[in-house]
């Protein structure tokens, strides 16, 4: 069977100095050989395929390495541990404010008896569910409408007027008279932050395909009459980044965003979430203090992991191109 040639094995062979006769040489020798392995992969060696690049570049980044894990854990616990807890719910008159292993609680009680362990699992869970569902629902609609936007004219013109026009209601306001006007529910918060949601992934996905339309390849294969769905099949790499970017910012954003309803009184009742877990234990927080500071650890650490990991990726995207 034929090899491939090696320029580094001649180099090797050939052209190697005595590194005590010769020290100089010899170290543009190993400069030498370090380039020849480089160009004997990339032009002789088999081509590795471009996701298994980034997945190297993503996993010598200390921060995104440390950010999936503390995700994954996370999850998995977020996942396990409500099934091994009792209701987070139920109220207990006779044992509020029960101090950390007290009668079976691990980390005690609220001021209404409430047990705080399982409201924190219980919490974290609704918080997560809730920010993949808004984020996947944000993906969806701000990629679907950018492409339709950056690829017909007509469709453009439509949706701009929108755009501008709903781009200029300030979010927070929407979302409070979504959950006034509508009896707060779990898919309430979730039509309250998707409905302006997709308008900045949107414009960007419109942006990127309308310079992508100017490509050379794009023109050729209009020019052939390939069919649009391809066309737009093929700008995918082309947003790939922008998708990365706006999970980043939904999912910690819808968090936060829940914990601000909760704040002012409008999440939902009576239902266990990071927001209400703060924000239950703010009017005690001079005396218990651990009511807001182990909530707010956890919300902390779960944005700051999510920023983390697309920080991350972003980089190796970003040398990949």
């Amino acid at each position: 069977m034929n090899q491939f040639p090696s320029i580094e094995k001649y180099i090797d062979q050939n052209l190697k100095p005595n590194p005590f006769l010769q020290p100089f040489s010899y170290q543009m020798w190993k400069l030498m050989v370090a380039q020849s392995k480089s160009f004997d992969r990339n032009y002789f060696g088999k081509p590795r395929n471009n996701f298994y690049e980034v997945f190297l570049r993503f996993s010598r980044s200390f921060s995104g390495v440390f950010g999936i894990v503390t995700i994954i854990f996370m999850l998995i616990l977020a996942i396990i541990i409500p099934f091994t807890t009792g209701s987070p719910t139920q109220l207990r008159p006779d044992m509020k404010n029960l101090n950390y292993f007290t009668q079976g609680f691990i980390l005690g009680t609220d001021s209404q008896g409430r047990d705080v362990w399982a409201f924190l699992w219980h919490g974290l869970q609704f918080s997560l569910i809730l920010s993949f569902i808004v984020a996947l629902f944000d993906v969806a609609l701000g990629t679907l409408f950018g492409t339709l936007m950056g690829n017909f004219d007509l469709f453009d013109k439509i949706f701009t007027f929108i755009i501008k026009i709903v781009s200029n209601i300030p979010t927070i306001l929407v979302i409070i008279l979504m959950t006034l006007v509508l009896r707060p529910s779990f898919w309430v918060l979730v039509l309250s932050f998707s409905l302006t949601g997709w308008i900045g992934l949107a414009n960007q996905v419109r942006a990127q395909i309308k310079r992508a339309r100017n490509f050379t390849w794009v023109i050729a294969s209009r020019v052939l009459g390939t069919p649009s769905y391809k066309i737009l099949l093929n700008f995918v790499p082309v947003i790939i980044p922008l998708l990365i970017t706006n999970i980043v910012f939904v999912i910690p954003g819808t968090i936060l965003g829940e914990t601000g309803l909760a704040f002012i009184g409008l999440s939902l009742p009576n239902v266990p979430t990071l927001g209400n877990a703060i924000n239950s234990g703010i009017p005690i927080v001079t005396l218990y203090p651990r009511y807001v500071l182990i909530p707010s650890f956890f919300l902390i650490l779960l944005t700051s992991s999510i920023q983390m990991i697309g920080n991350s990726v972003q980089d190796a995207l970003r040398r990949q191109r």
